[in-house]
């Protein structure tokens, strides 16, 4: 009879963390530009319209932003290389806010 030897592994992978610091919340957003981004799953589309309607309406915020309508070459950014570019995209807009939706 011949013995196995097995190998077991971690399906989670390595987990590499960095601690990040959290920007200050503003206190109002009255005024302040808003960029909603959505990486293309079904859906988010529908959730972030209503949010950026309750944002225009509500919050009376003064621009709100659908990067996938300004830049849809990003939607579907699931790699860690195209996140940044997601980021620095966001990030050129100067948004007093950016709010991301995946859904499905």
């Amino acid at each position: 009879m011949n013995v196995l030897d097995w190998e077991v592994l971690d399906p989670e992978g390595v987990k590499l963390t960095e601690e990040v610091k959290i920007n200050p919340h503003p206190s109002s957003l009255i005024g302040k530009t808003v960029v909603l981004t959505w990486n293309g799953k079904p859906n988010g589309d529908v959730l972030l319209n209503r949010v950026g309607e309750l944002l225009l309406h509500q919050a009376r915020i003064g621009k709100l932003i659908k990067l996938w309508e300004v830049s849809p070459n990003l939607i579907r950014t699931y790699s860690l290389p195209r996140s940044a570019e997601l980021a620095r995209a966001v990030s050129t807009l100067k948004p007093d806010l950016a709010i991301n939706s995946t859904c499905d």
